[in-house]
């Protein structure tokens, strides 16, 4: 007598269908698998996006912090080179005064028509230069440093990012 398997194909038939139920579930697998992955990637993707993003606002800011110091240097450079003590000074290229002044005012400096400069740590970095002519000539020019430091650092942290400082 036989059974109703060996009469559809016996075990063979039994085998293939095993083989098919593999196939079919390694294609599912692989399927998810690379769905998982495309959805990983979209979304480190937009993260990285968004941190670009935070990195671009966050120079604009700095970018913007150093541009209002160099608007406010501006108008001291300006003040300074009104002044009849140091345009004397610079006509005259009277260094002395010059000195004393730029001893007692770190962030300012000035660079004589002869080339000569005055308080060189004022001249390097951002900051504000203002000419300076008498009777038509040359004097020399007043310069008002702002370089970035602590101040603009703690001004500018509530603006950028965390990533930015590492906290």
């Amino acid at each position: 007598m036989r059974t109703r398997l060996e009469v559809r194909g016996g075990l063979a038939a039994l085998g293939s269908a095993g083989a098919s139920v593999v196939a079919a579930s390694l294609l599912i697998g692989l399927s998810v698998g690379a769905i998982c992955w495309a959805g990983e990637a979209a979304v480190l993707s937009s993260m990285r996006s968004g941190r670009v993003d935070d990195v671009r606002a966050s120079l604009l800011a700095a970018r913007n912090l150093i541009a209002d110091q160099e608007r406010r240097a501006a108008r001291v450079a300006s003040q300074l080179a009104g002044r009849d003590d140091l345009q004397s000074a610079l006509v005259r290229r009277d260094v002395a005064p010059l000195v004393a002044f730029s001893r007692t005012h770190p962030r300012v400096g000035f660079a004589l028509a002869n080339g000569q400069l005055v308080g060189g740590a004022a001249l390097a970095g951002p900051g504000a230069t203002i000419a300076v002519y008498s009777h038509g000539r040359y004097a020399g020019r007043v310069v008002v440093a702002t370089p970035p430091g602590a101040t603009l650092l703690a001004s500018a942290r509530p603006l950028l990012p965390w990533f930015c400082f590492g906290k």
